[in-house]
């Protein structure tokens, strides 16, 4: 029995599905799943994580292009391109852990079609070969 609501499940890096918006974000983009693709993610995670990045990622860029003088910046436009860049990386790996909670192996985000799924439903809702069931006490 676990009392803590944020256990992890064992050798992943996987959240229970009921973890605040704002610990998805700072785990996915500045914590120990920026890279990983290890292990599952739920709807919630993959929800928060992409809107809230979306919202970061587009107050940092407005501040940089209202800085940027008229003519423009080489200083200021790699900026933005390296926002961007560090955005792919976490929202990369998280569609991997998202295929990983339907027990589909990640080699699935090459194809177009099942990612435009992946928000929408919901994964296994048991033990499956990526890791711990995330949604012991969600919902």
């Amino acid at each position: 029995m676990h009392n803590a609501p944020l256990h992890r499940a064992k050798h992943t890096g996987s959240l229970p599905a009921n973890s605040s918006w704002l610990t998805f974000f700072k785990t996915n983009f500045f914590g120990k799943n920026y890279c990983n693709v290890k292990g599952r993610a739920s709807r919630k995670e993959y929800w928060a994580s992409t809107i809230l990045w979306g919202f970061f990622s587009l107050l940092l860029q407005s501040l940089l292009a209202f800085t940027m003088p008229p003519e423009g910046s080489l200083p200021h436009i790699i900026l933005i391109k390296l926002i961007d860049f560090y955005g792919i990386i976490p929202l990369w790996a998280l569609s991997f852990r998202r295929f990983h909670d339907f027990n589909m192996s990640a080699w699935w985000s090459l194809a177009i079609i099942p990612n435009l799924f992946l928000p929408f439903f919901k994964g296994d809702k048991y033990d499956n070969r990526f890791g711990k069931n995330i949604y012991e006490e969600a919902e």
